[in-house]
């Protein structure tokens, strides 16, 4: 199989990716804790970014500092400085949360869901 041709088969497949990615998105609002709420957006921001690194063939390891190397990467696809600054801060957040040390505030939550989907329709109108 040719790179043409595996690229656009994982194009294909991306558009399943991005359909269970929104899925995700929308399920979000149901729950009503602050923290499960931030984790699977969290979730769902580390997968976009794979999905983007995987369709155009960057070899993906998980290592310490993973979640940091995709954020990267993702704002260097998609030429946006500001998804680099508020990811690694939501990486640092996400840490304090899963730890116990921080409490995350449900506006602050609502912040990065609103910033996740804007990041979700970028990564789509980068393949579309």
């Amino acid at each position: 199989m040719t790179n043409k041709n595996k690229k656009e088969l994982y194009m294909q497949k991306s558009e399943v990716f991005f359909a269970k990615i929104k899925e995700n998105l929308t399920k979000i609002h149901n729950y009503k804790e602050k923290e499960i709420v931030f984790y699977f957006t969290y979730r769902s921001f580390i997968r976009i970014g794979i999905v983007l690194m995987k369709a155009l063939d960057y070899k993906i390891k998980c290592e310490d500092d993973f979640d940091k190397v995709v954020i990267n990467k993702l704002a260097k696809i998609l030429k946006k400085e500001y998804i680099q600054t508020i990811g690694q801060k939501m990486r640092q957040r996400i840490n304090e949360t899963c730890y116990g040390i921080d409490n995350i505030s449900k506006k602050e939550t609502i912040q990065y869901l609103k910033f996740v989907n804007k990041v979700f329709i970028e990564a789509k109108k980068y393949f579309y």
